[in-house]
């Protein structure tokens, strides 16, 4: 009689609780690796921003925002990785990366103010990473080293170490520039990329800063 009511009660069991059920799928990008001051992290569905730490994850939709006086690195799990200058933002869209295959599927938007990223391993066939802001599309190949500003004028595009192509962020916007090495393109609302000038000395060794000099 005991064994007749236990068995039920355990196949139920089985159906209730399949494996994988429950699971929440990893939607980590990466970790905050570096904070000089202070940063915040705005997460979708909390309008509370929380404070962010060295070793913090990053998930994809996080915004992160480095206070006026300070300046914060995130490393993308790939390896990549951004600098975050002071009073700027950015919001990772979208982050894949499958580490057998080496390769990543990367969306970021700089929101307001200067980010620095920094790509310096090969992956697969497949990959992209791509950034963006409201008026530009910046598309580096594998490797990439460049640095993008916000301001009035629209965006600015500098290439610091290898070259990088930039095109409007609107499809309607014919027309993609190639920066090499030293060189910078600004990016307008509805206006294709200007034709690249070289950079300053003085200006480079602005991004060039390491990220713990930020005062």
């Amino acid at each position: 009689m005991g064994a007749r009511s236990v068995f039920p009660v355990f196949l139920i069991l089985v159906v209730l609780v399949p494996p994988g059920i429950g699971q929440v799928p990893d939607r980590t990008a990466g970790t905050i690796t570096s904070v000089a001051g202070k940063a915040m992290i705005k997460r979708p569905g909390n309008e509370q921003k929380l404070s962010v730490f060295e070793g913090d994850d990053f998930l994809v939709g996080d915004e992160l925002e480095a206070a006026a006086d300070s300046a914060v690195q995130m490393t993308f799990a790939d390896g990549a990785f951004l600098n975050l200058f002071p009073g700027s933002s950015v919001r990772v869209n979208q982050y894949s990366f499958d580490p057998e295959l080496k390769r990543r599927i990367v969306r970021v938007k700089v929101l307001a103010g200067q980010a620095r990223f920094v790509l310096y391993k090969v992956l697969g066939g497949g990959s992209t990473f791509l950034v963006e802001t409201a008026s530009a599309m910046i598309v580096p190949d594998m490797l990439g080293d460049f640095a993008v500003s916000i301001n009035e004028a629209g965006t600015e595009v500098v290439a610091l170490g290898r070259p990088v192509r930039v095109r409007n962020s609107s499809n309607l916007i014919v027309g993609e520039v190639s920066i090499e090495v030293n060189e910078k393109t600004v990016v307008r609302n509805n206006n294709r990329p200007q034709i690249p000038l070289t950079l300053p000395r003085a200006e480079r060794n602005r991004f060039m800063k390491d990220i713990r000099n930020f005062q």
